[in-house]
């Protein structure tokens, strides 16, 4: 049996929609294109009503469970958060439904890179930026999108994951092997 592959899941555009549910209702609201202004409204909004009320993606939830369930991974949720607030309800709200995966609460300033090893550890993002920090730290990028990223392999399917894992294993292992011929 192999070893498992180290997998970091985002949650916000990759498990549950809350990215365009959030976008609508700022558009609602008219807030302006302003990161400060932004930023305030995500530190506020009420995370309990927004977390259960959005649609998951692609059945996120049944897919991680197959994902469990196969052995081949060793999955966390590694998840961008603007306050404690919101970390909190994250927390709480997976726990219920995904109770043997620890979840991580990143505060947005910090780099998902910086929080854990990404070395040969697999992030699937939907934000490009965290995915090129990832890759810079010798970790493995894989984008969450419905649009081809020719920069990531890219999946819109958790579900892909499971047909993705020799190919995972092989850039692993590659690496490995490259970093050994480095330090003889």
């Amino acid at each position: 049996m192999t070893n498992k592959i180290k997998l970091y899941l985002d949650f916000d555009g990759v498990i549950l929609d809350t990215m365009n549910v959030t976008k609508k209702k700022m558009e609602d609201l008219n807030i302006p294109d302003d990161q400060e202004i932004i930023r305030e409204f995500y530190k506020n909004i009420d995370w309990y009503k927004l977390l259960r009320s959005t649609p998951e993606i692609n059945d996120s939830f049944n897919n991680i469970n197959l994902l469990l369930n196969s052995g081949l991974y060793d999955i966390e949720i590694l998840t961008h958060v603007n306050s404690k607030e919101e970390g909190i309800e994250k927390i709480n709200y997976l726990s219920n439904i995904l109770p043997s995966v620890n979840v991580m609460p990143t505060p947005i300033e910090i780099a998902k890179c910086n929080m854990v090893n990404p070395l040969n550890s697999v992030l699937v993002d939907d934000y490009s930026k965290n995915l090129i920090l990832w890759k810079d730290e010798d970790g493995i990028p894989i984008k969450f999108s419905n649009e081809i990223d020719g920069r990531f392999i890219t999946i819109n399917n958790l579900k892909k994951l499971l047909e993705l894992h020799e190919i995972l294993n092989a850039k692993i292992n590659l690496k490995r092997k490259l970093l050994l011929r480095t330090y003889r």
